[in-house]
């Protein structure tokens, strides 16, 4: 039976049955740690590696950065902060990207009138693709989130895989990627998960006017006890070089989660956009 149905039937577990989970769970956290430490190695070494190749090609570093903010005074008080932030670093033979996003909400009780929090999440994410040929790739990614209003205090995956870039122009863009690895949860109750996960990414982008693009991201994690999913769409318009607005809709979904909690958020944004 796995721990999550335990943990919703309120079922009891055995002291064998917690040795293995522990067992089990400490060697799939390893795993996880190996293969963080893995990737960060990769990521520091190519610099060296590839250093003569780089003088050749002219590796390029790219940052990305979103800032939104949203602020309602009088008879509701209500304050939401949202931000992101992508770092790139490219050569003839790797990509590495690493990103942050962060999403903090604030709104006054219905019964007592004080402001409470009514979202905090945080997540960081972690890729290196490796280059067969023009249009095929293998990757390592990692990915830790926090949030305290989903029902699951952390998660943390590591995977594996391989990945296709279908279309690589200036006005269009698309890419799917197909993988496996484990994946670590523990629920704001304490109780730990750890499970085999399959791992499915599609990146879409269209450039539709000189200034404007369209983009759509889908990713998919799927184990024995959860499977967590998110797509986010946007439309980004540049105003200089440097500067841009995007108007952007995220959906997530844990199809696990506890009683009181819902399965999907929603989240709806309109942020500056600067490049770096």
């Amino acid at each position: 039976m796995p721990l999550s149905a335990l943990y919703f039937q309120g079922g009891d577990v055995g002291q064998e049955q917690l040795k293995c989970v522990n067992f089990y769970g400490a060697s799939i956290r390893t795993y996880f740690m190996r293969g963080i430490t893995f990737l960060c190695a990769a990521f520091l070494l190519n610099t060296a590696v590839f250093a003569e190749e780089a003088e050749q090609t002219l590796p390029t570093w790219n940052g990305e950065g979103e800032l939104g903010y949203v602020a309602a005074r009088g008879n509701t008080e209500t304050e939401t902060v949202s931000g992101k932030l992508k770092f790139s670093y490219k050569t003839e033979q790797w990509l590495h990207e690493l990103g942050f996003s962060a999403l903090r909400s604030k709104a006054d009780d219905a019964v007592t009138g004080e402001q409470e929090e009514t979202a905090d999440r945080f997540q960081a994410l972690f890729q290196s693709n490796w280059k067969i040929n023009l249009n095929s790739y293998l990757f390592g990614a990692g990915r830790y989130e926090e949030d305290q209003f989903s029902g699951y205090d952390n998660q943390n995956s590591l995977t594996f895989g391989y990945g296709y870039t279908f279309v690589d122009t200036d006005d269009l863009k698309f890419k799917i990627e197909a993988g496996a690895g484990a994946r670590h949860s523990e629920f704001d109750t304490g109780e730990e998960v750890d499970e085999t996960i399959f791992r499915f990414r599609a990146d879409h982008a269209w450039k539709l006017t000189e200034n404007t693009r369209w983009t759509n991201e889908l990713l998919i994690e799927s184990g024995e006890d959860n499977t967590y999913s998110e797509f986010a769409t946007g439309l980004k318009v540049d105003m200089s070089n440097r500067f841009a607005l995007k108007l952007a809709y995220l959906v997530r979904e844990n199809s696990t989660v506890p009683l009181d909690r819902e399965k999907r958020d929603t989240l709806t944004t309109i942020n500056l956009v600067f490049a770096f």
